[in-house]
């Protein structure tokens, strides 16, 4: 009866230690840091021309998948479109331009940065102008 305990307790021993010792698997990689931007474009801009050009600077950590820019420029009432781009790429820096500005009407241009691997880590900054 003794040797059978000695045996029962050797036992589940090992199996704790094989268990213990198991892969444990593989997280993934690391999740990417949240996306932190900013641009040179201001606000409520009184812009000379019908094309605005702004740099959009990510200031977080560069996603390894890189990102993704959107500019939706709509008139500010009635919400016509006016000007869409996007571009891809893994530089912290990316100039981007709002084209075919109407004269003397306000537009409101929204900028989204986001994950190419994760695009729901995203930040978007809105920002108004016109073609004076």
């Amino acid at each position: 009866m003794k040797t059978f305990f000695v045996r029962a307790i050797i036992f589940f021993a090992v199996i704790l230690f094989y268990t213990g010792c198991g892969d444990k698997g593989s997280s993934g990689p690391p999740a990417d840091q949240q996306i932190v931007f900013t641009h040179n474009a201001g606000n409520a801009v009184q812009n000379p021309g019908a094309t605005l050009a702004f740099t959009v600077t990510l200031t977080s950590a560069m996603p390894a998948s890189g990102i993704k820019v959107d500019v939706s420029t709509v008139t500010e009432v009635g919400g016509a479109p006016v000007s869409n781009s996007s571009v891809s790429g893994s530089s912290a820096s990316v100039n981007m331009s709002v084209t075919s500005l109407p004269r003397q009407v306000w537009c409101v241009t929204t900028v989204k940065v986001s994950s190419v691997g994760t695009p729901s880590n995203s930040a978007t900054q809105i920002f108004r102008v016109v073609y004076k």
